[in-house]
């Protein structure tokens, strides 16, 4: 969840700097609940961006659009292949 929020303060913060738009107090909050089914796993996120200033609602449109592009968020919502495996530095004693 940290690096989905991560992702949503990087690009938020990307898109109040090429506005001009003051970054000092941006705020990403995060929330989230887990699934009560087996495996283990989030079931929802919530997560709200938090401006240093109001926004008109046409900038919280195109505010919301670019945040939606994080990379973190994308590879959430199209499932990757993902392989998992192990390896030791040192041989057992």
């Amino acid at each position: 969840m940290a690096s989905l929020a991560g992702c949503v303060d990087f690009y938020a913060e990307r898109f109040l700097r090429r506005h001009d738009l003051p970054v000092d107090g941006l705020e990403v909050r995060c929330d989230f609940e887990m699934s009560e089914d087996r495996p283990a796993r989030v079931a929802s996120v919530q997560i709200e961006a938090v401006t240093p200033t109001r926004l008109l609602p046409s900038m919280n449109d195109a505010l919301l659009r670019m945040v939606k592009h994080c990379t973190v968020h994308n590879s959430i919502r199209v499932a990757p292949e993902i392989t998992l495996s192990l390896a030791a530095r040192e041989r057992a004693a």
